[in-house]
């Protein structure tokens, strides 16, 4: 009986022992299976944090073209009696003063379209995209002044819509589009 006490223990040990490892072996493909998971899900996490990040700074780009065009004159600020781009402009604008619209920049922009469009894209610092811009009158929607060129892709475009008055005192809608 002794004997089979001492045999019942070692095989109540043996048994311990296997259900340690086991236990230990599943713990162990749990713990590797979470680290997989947390991998992946960090990475997938940085990818649409870095998207985020370049949408961010696109709309801001965006947004600061758009407050060039409608709250400065440009630079130089008379950039409308120049040849462009023979006397380096450094940036355009649209404003005779603040939201105020001046119809000679309006109609030099227009006039630019054919010959400097790229020189005008890069003075917006919007160089690699297609550019657009529509002054229109408010209410009606037709475009007064036109500029460049729609994006292809009206998905991915963006647009911007500013109020501003036109030097004659109309009312008027500037839409910047971009894509």
């Amino acid at each position: 009986m002794a004997t089979s006490r001492l045999n019942k223990k070692k095989q109540l040990e043996a048994s311990r022992g296997q259900m340690w490892i086991i236990d230990a072996m599943v713990s162990g493909t749990f713990i590797t299976l979470l680290l997989f998971i947390m991998l992946g899900t960090s990475d997938q996490l940085t990818q649409k944090y870095v998207q985020a990040d370049s949408e961010v700074s696109f709309a801001n780009t965006l947004l600061s073209a758009s407050d060039s065009l409608v709250l400065t004159p440009g630079r130089p600020g008379n950039w409308e009696l120049l040849d462009i781009p023979d006397d380096g402009v450094a940036s355009v604008g649209l404003a005779y003063s603040p939201n105020v619209l001046s119809s000679q920049k309006l109609a030099k922009l227009e006039s630019l379209n054919s010959t400097n469009y790229t020189a005008i894209k890069y003075g917006l610092g919007l160089g690699a995209l297609n550019v657009s811009i529509e002054v229109m009158a408010l209410g009606d929607g037709t475009p007064i002044y036109s500029f460049g060129v729609k994006p292809a892709n009206t998905s991915r475009a963006t647009v911007f819509e500013r109020l501003a008055v036109l030097d004659d005192g109309r009312p008027v809608l500037m839409r910047l589009e971009v894509g």
